[in-house]
């Protein structure tokens, strides 16, 4: 735990949390200062409650916010923030500062922050060439401190075994929200048959569980092991990661989480993606953060070279909130 000291300059710092995968990627953070988060959702704020995060809903008090995207529901208070001379700082969650590279994205200009804190070497030179090293920073990803644990921790994980009640598998992410549900049906129906060994489904987060799950029943699939993105476990996934025999997923931030814990990756789903997919402002320099190099197969899966390559970007040594905390300290 950080000391009382800091928690003290942190008094006039907002964490905003809208969706409950930002308390996730915050939440190491908001912990180590003893930090108030923003929240105007119940669910969220149920959530923080269980995790002992205290909330507010009133910003009025605050100097600094604190976001971990300034495009969806952070928008606006980032935007009230701003209109009051007041600071914005953005933390690095999976790939979200690419959409940085571009000058507007949803109408709305890329370049309104105060500070950009970033989780690997290849965001840094991106970014910090378009903003300059004054704005940008390179602290680490606080939430793979979470990946660092896990992959570091000695205690057994055979009950995920006996949960699933599997030996060996795979993990796949369900694409449904980065593309569509009807890509994510014919990813995963064609993904079954295709694999050599059981494939443990997992709805990305922010995805409707039940949804997807009517739509597995729908299609025949009542013995798929579906699982839902647990909001109050923030290890789960990374267990189950850890136990799998591989990560498959079509393209996604799982394969550099998978990559850091020296897992193969298995691209699948390429024939599906619509021709202009990498086109997209919200895929900028996609193909460089996971070149499909990366990928092994379904038969042979292996622990890549270019896995190893793109896993060296990312500050990995389970110190990312530390830096992040100290540099915050010197921002605010």
């Amino acid at each position: 735990m950080i000391g009382l000291k800091i928690m003290e300059e942190f008094k006039s710092v907002l964490f905003v949390v809208n969706l409950y995968w930002e308390l996730h990627w915050l939440y190491n953070v908001i912990k180590a200062v003893d930090g108030v988060a923003f929240v105007e959702n119940s669910d969220v704020k149920k959530m923080c409650d269980y995790f002992g995060v205290r909330t507010t809903n009133d910003s009025s008090s605050y100097k600094t916010a604190i976001v971990t995207n300034s495009h969806l529901g952070a928008k606006r208070t980032a935007e009230l923030f701003f209109s009051q001379g007041k600071k914005v700082i953005e933390l690095q969650h999976a790939w979200d500062p690419a959409l940085r590279l571009k000058d507007v994205f949803w109408n709305y200009s890329t370049n309104r922050f105060s500070y950009l804190l970033v989780g690997s070497t290849q965001d840094y030179d991106w970014l910090s060439s378009k903003y300059g090293k004054d704005r940008v920073f390179l602290t680490g990803i606080p939430k793979l401190d979470d990946l660092y644990t896990v992959k570091n921790s000695k205690e057994s994980l055979r009950p995920i075994h006996d949960e699933f009640k599997l030996g060996r598998f795979y993990l796949s992410m369900a694409p449904t929200d980065a593309i569509s549900l009807s890509i994510y049906m014919d990813y995963e129906d064609n993904l079954e048959p295709m694999s050599p060994i059981p494939v443990v489904f997992k709805v990305h987060p922010g995805t409707d569980f039940e949804k997807t799950k009517q739509a597995d029943i729908q299609h025949g699939n009542v013995n798929r092991v579906l699982i839902e993105d647990n909001m109050y476990d923030l290890f789960k996934t990374y267990e189950i990661m850890k136990e799998s025999s591989g990560v498959v997923c079509l393209e996604s931030f799982m394969s550099v989480e998978a990559s850091l814990l020296g897992k193969p990756v298995i691209f699948h789903g390429y024939g599906s993606i619509p021709n202009d997919f990498y086109g997209r402002d919200e895929n900028v320099n996609q193909k460089m953060r996971a070149p499909y190099e990366m990928s092994s197969t379904l038969n042979d899966p292996r622990f890549t070279d270019k896995q190893k390559e793109i896993a060296s970007y990312y500050l990995f040594d389970g110190k990312n909130t530390e830096r992040t905390v100290n540099k915050l300290k010197e921002l605010i």
